[in-house]
């Protein structure tokens, strides 16, 4: 079959996934994370910081039957060559394609503020992340992700 490769877990990698499956059954689809964590969905960040359980923060995952998805986890992308066809990571896997799509997501700006750069200061913005703990906690931001946790943490017994 067709060869596609995803660069990115995010969630325009999971849909660009999905939809390729809905048009092309016998496609072979590999997508290539730096992240070591499968699937799964940023917004629910603060659900796992709450006491959702890591089995079941998992379990939303909508590609664990696709048993022909290849997922490859904690791997960076260190060079395409689109005369070859090919994806080079940093530790010498080489992935073959017929298309490529880059879906790698987006980085939070982090404004300066005085102490934002010190020890145990952190965002959150993975499953390790989340499942992180300190002494005390502060909560900062406005978005999906951001926003949320303060509340998950004051249900686990964090105090700023």
């Amino acid at each position: 079959g067709f060869r596609y490769v995803i660069i990115g877990n995010s969630s325009a990698g999971r849909a660009a996934a999905h939809a390729i499956r809905m048009i092309d059954d016998d496609a072979q689809i590999t997508v290539i994370s730096e992240e070591p964590s499968p699937f799964y969905c940023r917004p629910l960040l603060p659900d796992l910081i709450g006491g959702l359980t890591e089995e079941d923060f998992f379990a939303a995952n909508p590609y664990a039957e696709d048993d022909r998805l290849r997922l490859t986890l904690g791997e960076t992308v260190a060079a395409v060559d689109t005369s070859e066809r090919t994806v080079q990571c940093a530790s010498g896997l080489h992935v073959p394609y017929d298309a490529l799509l880059l879906a790698v997501g987006s980085a939070p700006i982090r404004i300066p503020w005085p102490g934002s750069e010190a020890e145990g200061v952190a965002g959150v913005r993975s499953p390790a992340s989340a499942l992180r703990r300190g002494g005390g906690t502060v909560g900062a931001g406005c978005g999906l992700v951001s926003g949320g946790p303060g509340g998950a943490w004051g249900f686990r017994g964090a105090r700023g």
